[in-house]
């Protein structure tokens, strides 16, 4: 069986013919049990590890110059600034919103409520407020923003103008 070459060069071989299918050589081996199937199977894999890594390594590269060095120091700052500024605007963002549904009697979501949970409360406050409406889910944010803008406007005197939607103020007529 063993031909010049060795056990190395059939191994090789063998990985060889099945290096662009390696499951049906698992398949083989499990059918077969051969060891020859078993070491071509293992140089297959670390093959593969060899060349993850090397992808890895490359990917993972250190600036060869001080100056690269401080140009991506620099720009990671600037990430991390961005992602700063941005986490502050959406946690504003987040209380207004808290707070508006809170001034229509919207209970804030619980830290036990699942998305899905909160979204059906507010579902059952619009269905609520608009009882001659199907509020489905989908819906149901666009009713509250809009009733809420409507008591908004209510609140301070202005009217919402039907051509152009736009606020006018009540002593103008």
């Amino acid at each position: 069986m063993l031909q010049a070459g060795g056990i190395d060069k059939l191994v090789e071989q063998k990985a060889d013919a099945y290096r662009s299918n390696p499951q049906a050589l698992q398949k083989r081996y499990s059918q077969n049990q051969e060891l020859m199937d078993l070491l071509a199977m293992q140089k297959l894999k670390t093959e593969k590890e060899a060349a993850a890594r090397d992808m890895q390594l490359k990917a993972e590269q250190t600036p060869s110059t001080i100056a690269e060095q401080y140009e991506q120091q620099l720009v990671g700052m600037n990430k991390n600034e961005m992602a700063q500024q941005t986490a502050g605007i959406m946690g504003e963002r987040q209380k207004k919103a808290q707070q508006k549904q809170q001034a229509m009697g919207i209970p804030p979501k619980k830290k036990s409520h699942t998305k899905t949970m909160h979204k059906n409360n507010l579902k059952a406050k619009a269905q609520q407020l608009f009882p001659h409406l199907t509020v489905t889910l989908t819906i149901a944010d666009a009713l509250l923003i809009a009733e809420h803008c409507r008591r908004t406007v209510q609140n301070t005197g202005a009217s919402l103008s039907p051509e152009l939607g736009a606020e006018q103020s009540s002593t103008e007529e």
